[in-house]
């Protein structure tokens, strides 16, 4: 099948419907309940620095063992400072793959262990993939899934790793980097009429560069209407929401 021409997709009703009022109170609050125990001894387990993993419990107070929240907003605060040294990288990717995966942490382990395996090499990517997603999505989609068969850190494939690289942005609301997962590639070919894309993960960097782009655009057509700057990843909660 030949590419769908995304300059000929206009802003779908149903997201300028879903966008709310602010991003605030929508985007960055969305949270995940995650156990902080269970990340926690395995950071020890392996003997694995950025952590612990912090989340939040129903009055707001960090937690650190038991069951908690993350919000996005949350780990935006982790990426919000510099992200050149292995211990600020790693607690990017904890908080992300913890609010990525919720209680699904079946590969979550794996992903850990192959952090652990890939040592210098692995955590040196994470910073240059961490940078690259400042300026420039495609090549930095390449730098954590530099084939559609092989990812810099193992088990950790597109979806979790868009998760990572919009995280990095630290909340930046033109970050030019955004999640891609099944459930928003879903949405973006049965509802948006982006009719090539796989669900299935696996895109190549293109893929992922013009998805990028075109939230973009939405997001710049979408302000027009409403009266209010929407950022990128407003149209990308949107799909997500539409999804689920």
């Amino acid at each position: 099948m030949d590419p769908t021409d995304l300059s000929k997709l206009d802003l779908p009703t149903f997201i300028a419907e879903e966008v709310g009022i602010d991003r605030v109170s929508t985007v960055m609050a969305q949270s995940i309940p995650v156990n902080s125990s269970w990340w926690n001894e395995r950071l020890t387990h392996y003997g694995l620095g950025g952590g612990p993993v912090v989340a939040r419990d129903a009055h707001g107070g960090a937690v650190t063992d038991g069951p908690g929240y993350i919000s996005r907003g949350d780990v935006f605060s982790l990426s919000a400072c510099d992200l050149s040294d292995a211990d600020s990288v790693l607690r990017l990717l904890w908080h992300s793959l913890a609010w990525g995966a919720g209680s699904h942490l079946r590969l979550c382990d794996r992903r850990m262990e192959a952090v652990k395996l890939g040592g210098d090499a692995v955590v040196q990517g994470l910073i240059e993939a961490a940078a690259l997603s400042r300026s420039d999505a495609l090549l930095a989609y390449r730098a954590v899934c530099p084939s559609t068969h092989r990812s810099l850190v193992k088990y950790m494939g597109p979806a979790f790793a868009t998760k990572f690289l919009y995280f990095a942005g630290g909340g930046r609301a033109d970050h030019g980097c955004l999640i891609l997962d099944s459930v928003v590639a879903n949405a973006l070919r049965s509802k948006c009429g982006w009719t090539s894309l796989s669900t299935k993960g696996g895109w190549p960097e293109a893929t992922y560069a013009r998805y990028c782009s075109l939230a973009e655009r939405w997001a710049s057509d979408i302000s027009g209407v409403i009266g209010r700057t929407v950022a990128p990843d407003e149209i990308e909660f949107a799909l997500f929401r539409s999804g689920t």
